[in-house]
């Protein structure tokens, strides 16, 4: 465990968090309307792969810990 400024602390997780997809689904207008994560947690102890999809507003939990998306952005280009 790791204590961080701003009452942050830092501790390792019994599982890994493993990103599949990303999508970012868009409205008639083009708005981003919904941008589900398909996830796998993969546990140290069983081994198990446990398959997930958070949404915004919707958190996956695993072992008593809520996964959630935090932020997103467009992917951009720096230079030509």
């Amino acid at each position: 465990m790791i204590s961080m400024p701003g009452d942050v602390v830092l501790q390792d997780l019994p599982f890994d968090i493993e990103l599949k997809k990303f999508v970012v689904e868009n409205d008639e207008t083009g708005m981003p309307k919904l941008f589900p994560s398909e996830i796998v947690t993969n546990d140290h102890e069983t081994g198990a792969a446990t398959p997930a999809t958070v949404k915004v507003n919707e958190p996956a939990f695993y072992r008593g810990v809520a996964i959630s998306t935090r932020h997103w952005c467009r992917p951009f280009r720096v230079g030509g």
